[in-house]
């Protein structure tokens, strides 16, 4: 069974879920399922609409009620408390709630803390910020900066589009003419506006430095760099990262990897005005800046993701041609290193799966594959240690730079970008994503323990000798098998160093896409469109009529929240010096 990144495997009919599923998209029915195995589920909340799925907000965090721990099974790691417990303090719950049990601060991740063998939100320090500090939600993400329920502003106050093209000209200029015209920049001003300059924007920095390298096909990790002393403004070099190079998504191509980035984004939009045309003209692209967030957003998912990497729609052709592997030879000349994992017990529906390692021939590294099947599918490694397996298919392979890559693949090797198998709740369909699911699941690398050599072992007589011997080959005792792993883990978490994010962190690039996709407030709008909240609640009449929700503290759905994005800050920017270019407007 996977250690620390454990995942039930269940199917539809087991889930018990179906009054949750009905707003967050239908799974095909009889489709086995497989429950991502981590801790987050276990959200700060002060409202149902920043938890995810079927979850809701209880006493300061995102959980659900139960009754008997086996309701909490599709919460890694919960049980099911009679009143909740240390959760709720002096308010519990009506019935039971399920919450995350501990001994240590260390297994809650960040902003909870261990009490009475039970994960809690933390208060601010002194205790002046409690479960839910903050009416109306104005501490949704960073409740306790400095131990006040006020967002920590930035020391240059609020920044608009004037500003933010201001920085990036005057950057420009200083930089060499032909170097300018590599440089893209990537803005966290929209969420400092909102939210201030506290803990948000540190997983926003390091959700930056981890994705950025994460799709670079060069050999050395490059941290975005710093242009303003708030630290919300990033220069990159896309020479730095391989995406000076044409890059085609679903058969389109785009001039280079920045140019297919903001293609795919709602909030890529082209400026004019003295600075904005100063940024274009320097930097040869007529939208050289982009919100981090935004970014996030895209950039970790397919297609784009694959086509930044440089991934075909082949797993084989990859494997073959790219990272230089011989699967079937390996497997012959037992060149691979195999883990059986066991399934799970909760339904007899989905069988055991299988890891795999290969040492690349191409370039130094390695990858791991891993392989679910399904109960009644002929491959079992039980049944066959030896044999070919299938089932839908991950890889974890090692990028040029020391991260890792990810690829999604049905059984047939074809490039998928979400999983039939794997369940994430985070996402609002319940189905794990390439890549944000995976960069989530593998944040620490990958591990894995085996039970098929032991199995083998322990009943010898199923085997020939000559078969005994190379399952005993390809599959490592215990010691040997955790060995190679640490090692992997080791070159990752010195790669994922030299790009500024530590491995013992909690993984940023999903954290930071889940506080982007979370229903949008009156103060997440104003940041997005770069202007006061209290300017935007008093010009929503103004506006399309959908943006009227957010007054009075309701909240827009993200995806209804780009609809009318554009045609507001067409509206809003009439009085800013560097406005969006007309032509873009006039389409509305």
């Amino acid at each position: 069974m996977m250690r620390g990144m454990r995942y039930l495997k269940v199917a539809l009919a087991a889930l018990g879920l179906a009054w949750a599923l009905g707003s967050c998209g239908k799974l095909q029915e009889g489709s086995p399922l497989q429950l991502d195995s981590n801790t987050n589920w276990l959200e700060r909340c002060d409202s149902d609409a920043v938890c995810s799925g079927s979850l809701r907000c209880y006493c300061g965090q995102c959980s659900q009620p139960c009754a008997e721990d086996d309701e909490c099974s599709l919460l890694a790691g919960a049980e099911c408390a009679g009143s909740g417990g240390a959760v709720c303090g002096e308010q519990p719950s009506a019935g039971g709630l399920c919450v995350l049990g501990c001994s240590g601060d260390r297994q809650c991740g960040d902003d909870f803390a261990c009490t009475d063998g039970q994960c809690v939100p933390t208060p601010c320090a002194g205790g002046a910020c409690q479960v839910d500090p903050c009416a109306g939600g104005a501490c949704q993400v960073d409740p306790c900066a400095d131990g006040a329920c006020e967002p920590t502003p930035c020391s240059g106050g609020l920044q608009g589009f004037d500003e933010v093209y201001a920085e990036i000209a005057n950057d420009l200029a200083r930089q060499d003419a032909d170097d300018a015209l590599s440089m893209r920049y990537l803005s966290l001003a929209n969420d400092s506006n909102a939210r201030g300059c506290g803990p948000v924007l540190t997983v926003q920095r390091a959700a930056l430095n981890k994705l950025v390298n994460s799709l670079s096909v060069n050999r050395s990790a490059v941290a975005p760099v710093p242009v303003n002393t708030d630290l919300t403004l990033y220069r990159i070099d896309l020479r730095d990262y391989g995406w000076d190079r044409v890059v085609t998504v679903d058969g389109l191509e785009h001039a280079d990897g920045w140019e297919a980035i903001v293609a795919a984004s709602p909030y890529a939009t082209p400026f004019v005005g003295d600075d904005a045309d100063d940024a274009v003209a320097d930097s040869g692209t007529t939208i050289p800046v982009l919100f981090g967030d935004a970014f996030v957003a895209v950039a970790s998912q397919a297609p784009l993701y694959y086509a930044l990497l440089g991934v075909p729609q082949s797993l084989d052709e990859f494997l073959s041609v790219d990272l230089g592997i011989d699967v079937a030879m390996d497997r012959l000349d037992d060149d691979v290193v195999r883990a059986g994992i066991v399934g799970s017990a909760v339904n007899a529906a989905v069988a055991e799966s299988l890891a795999e390692r290969y040492t690349m021939g191409a370039r130094p590294g390695w990858a791991w594959q891993i392989f679910s099947e399904l109960a009644g599918a002929p491959a079992d490694p039980f049944r066959d240690p030896l044999g070919t397996p299938g089932g839908e298919r991950e890889l974890i392979y090692t990028l040029p730079n020391g991260l890792h890559g990810h690829v999604l693949s049905d059984a047939d090797g074809q490039v998928r970008a979400a999983s039939d198998v794997l369940v994430d709740t985070a996402e609002n369909d319940f189905h794990a994503k390439m890549a944000r699911s995976y960069l989530r699941r593998r944040a620490q690398g990958l591990q894995v323990q085996d039970v098929v050599r032991q199995f083998a072992l322990d009943d010898v007589s199923r085997f020939s000798r000559a078969e005994l011997e190379s399952i005993l080959q390809t599959y490592p005792e215990r010691a040997v098998l955790q060995q190679i792993q640490d090692s992997d883990r080791s070159a990752f978490a010195e790669a994922l160093s030299a790009a500024g994010v530590d491995i013992n962190a909690r993984e940023p690039v999903s954290q930071a896409f889940q506080v982007f996709d979370a229903n949008v407030d009156l103060a997440t709008a104003a940041g997005d469109l770069m202007i006061d909240a209290q300017e935007l609640a008093d010009n929503l009449d103004i506006l399309q009529p959908g943006m009227g929700v957010l007054a009075n503290g309701g909240r827009l759905v993200r995806d209804d929240f780009q609809v009318v994005y554009l045609d507001s800050l067409c509206i809003l920017s009439v009085v800013n010096e560097n406005q969006p270019d007309p032509s873009v407007c006039d389409v509305q």
